[in-house]
């Protein structure tokens, strides 16, 4: 079951990478950075994603290499949901920050109407969806308490941008009139995504 610790920059410090070999369990991390100059897009997502929940939390521990990281960035800790998972360059990253009236029943209809949606979107390589959990953390950045995230990937913006003119996002935004009541509003975020497996090999730049 695999738990990612999401850490997310507001702006742009000129981070040096972290040392991911140093993190034992960590299966693959994903570095975000804005396609363009979005408004109120993050500077930079780091999404890290471990083998289980004491991997993350030996990630988050008071020796871990990212206490380290400069800019204090926010983080937060998820249950990653992968209905597909293939390679994408271009990743469009969702956050529901909440709350919802009622939490299980608004997952429950994201996950049985809106990912079903998500996944015929055209051209579409990665569907995820991300559900805060509890967790314990030394690292000594401020917390985000998102109900929710997801990151849908695409080879490229240009086929994001196709698929976001589909006839199968119509039928998303039609769906969103059925959700559960929640609060918080919803923001979505045209991302570069790199992909890094430490197993194989470390990141040669910058995040």
């Amino acid at each position: 079951m695999t738990c990612v610790l999401m850490l997310v920059w507001a702006t742009d410090e000129g981070a040096a990478p972290p040392c991911l070999a140093g993190l034992p369990g960590l299966e693959r991390a994903l570095i975000h950075r804005p396609e363009g100059a979005e408004a109120a897009a993050p500077a930079r997502v780091l999404q890290l994603e471990f083998d289980d929940i004491a991997a993350l939390e030996a990630a988050c521990a008071a020796d871990s290499p990212l206490q380290d990281l400069p800019g204090a960035p926010r983080q937060q800790a998820f249950l990653l949901r992968r209905y597909t998972g293939g390679d994408a360059a271009c990743s469009y990253l969702v956050h529901y920050p909440g709350p919802a009236q009622d939490l299980n029943a608004w997952l429950s209809h994201y996950a049985t109407h809106h990912i079903p949606l998500m996944m015929r979107l055209p051209g579409v390589r990665a569907v995820e969806m991300l559900t805060r959990i509890d967790y314990l953390s030394a690292l000594p950045f401020p917390r985000d308490t998102h109900m929710q995230r997801n990151r849908v990937g695409f080879d490229s913006p240009a086929d994001l941008a196709a698929a976001l003119a589909s006839p199968v996002r119509a039928q998303m935004r039609a769906d969103v009139d059925a959700y559960p009541p929640y609060q918080g509003g919803v923001s979505h975020f045209t991302m570069l995504t790199e992909a890094i497996f430490p197993s194989k090999k470390e990141p040669s730049h910058a995040l």
